[in-house]
């Protein structure tokens, strides 16, 4: 009885299992050994050819030649450009340092400020070299942004394609 038990559990997981078929988004770049893999609920940006803006949003459905992001249905042959965050290799310092680097120029002002104002009551004065480094603070901050981002356009060499891993 517990055989019989166990091969209806069995048949019942593969029917399943084989019903919630698995798709994932794959982007292949020519030159490259790793894939980079976009499941459901991967952030991710396109541009299609119908439109020249961007729809960024969470991808919520992967059909057959389709996908879903926030709730628009985007044919993958129509896709012209994507963009996706970077992963791994000092990604993650990079984006906290677009927010901490601007926050830090502030900060150094105010200190010198302070500084300065604890010395002579009268005047606020900073000095050259406090304001080159604030300065280059602040715009290391957004230029630090741009490197958190790939964007690559869908070509002969950049391939974008719809990949069933299931198992059967």
């Amino acid at each position: 009885m517990k055989t019989v038990f166990f091969i209806c559990i069995l048949f019942a997981s593969l029917i399943i299992s084989d019903c919630n078929a698995q798709k994932i988004l794959v982007f292949d770049r020519d030159g490259h050994v790793r894939r980079i893999r976009f499941h459901i609920q991967d952030e991710i940006a396109v541009r299609t050819a119908d439109n020249s803006l961007w729809e960024y949003g969470e991808i919520t459905d992967i059909g057959d030649s389709t996908i879903t992001i926030s709730d628009t249905v985007i044919f993958v042959s129509k896709i012209k450009a994507i963009r996706f965050e970077s992963q791994g290799g000092g990604t993650n310092l990079l984006r906290q340092a677009t927010l901490k680097l601007p926050a830090a120029a502030v900060v150094l002002l105010a200190f010198d400020a302070i500084n300065t104002a604890s010395n002579n009551p009268r005047t606020v004065v900073y000095s050259k070299s406090t304001l080159i480094t604030a300065g280059a603070l602040i715009i290391a901050g957004p230029i630090a942004y741009f490197f958190t981002f790939h964007k690559y356009k869908i070509n002969k060499r950049h391939r974008l394609k719809v990949i069933d891993v299931s198992v059967r």
